[in-house]
């Protein structure tokens, strides 16, 4: 999403619920990403999830790392990272596309209240989630883990910002402000078959198994398949 988003095509599904992504900004896109592998990112950074990239990271053998904002907090704390200033953080990289920007997939905190909870148990998951979506304690929570609140008045607070040590440069809300959306809100129920065919398709163009306007045209299948239904 990230790489497309930056070259010019900030959507899969536009608003009007067709399929948008055969385009010129993310073929480049893709393509672009596809020379990476081997080059300067290794051959098996197409195994790579999550924990395995921030480990890699942490340990000190990668030079440059995507990640959430936590990672930047965190980073701060590698053994490598005490022997001086030796961490950056920056907005992802624009591409040459039109309307191309820097951009950033929007993440969430996934605070949610199972439907069958049941009487005292669902009173109390109900203040859980409120207590943790509060203004202080979404505060206290990006001092202690380095992720972002929600609050958009915490980013004029000083106290945060200086403890969170980002870039002056940097600014935050205006980052999540623009951040990409991974699917339009009235296709909530096909997201998992979506995000499934979207991944299948550039991990393939990944491994060097497909150019990149094979994979395009195989997801807008897929996904054309699934919108049908």
């Amino acid at each position: 999403m990230e790489w497309q988003a930056s070259n010019g095509n900030p959507t899969i599904i536009n608003s009007k619920g067709e399929v948008n992504l055969n385009n010129l900004q993310t073929i480049a896109a893709f393509e672009r990403a596809r020379t990476w592998i081997g080059d300067i990112s290794p051959p098996d950074a197409t195994s790579f999830d999550e924990g395995k990239t921030f480990d890699t990271w942490m340990e000190g053998n990668a030079a440059f790392m995507r990640n959430w904002p936590y990672a930047y907090r965190a980073s701060q704390e590698a053994s490598w990272a005490a022997e001086g200033d030796k961490v950056g953080v920056a907005l992802l990289p624009q591409g040459d596309g039109m309307n191309a920007r820097h951009a950033a997939t929007l993440g969430g905190w996934q605070l949610i209240v199972n439907a069958e909870t049941r009487h005292k148990q669902k009173k109390a998951a109900i203040e859980f989630v409120r207590f943790l979506t509060q203004k202080e304690t979404q505060k206290d929570l990006a001092i202690a883990t380095g992720k972002l609140p929600v609050w958009n008045a915490l980013y004029e607070d000083q106290t945060m910002l200086r403890e969170l040590n980002f870039p002056k440069n940097l600014d935050l809300r205006e980052s999540i402000t623009n951040a990409v959306t991974r699917i339009s809100p009235q296709l909530v129920e096909s997201y998992p078959a979506i995000s499934k065919a979207y991944f299948e398709e550039v991990h393939k163009l990944l491994k060097g198994e497909k150019p990149a306007e094979a994979a395009v045209r195989d997801i807008e299948i897929k996904l054309q398949q699934e919108l049908s239904r």
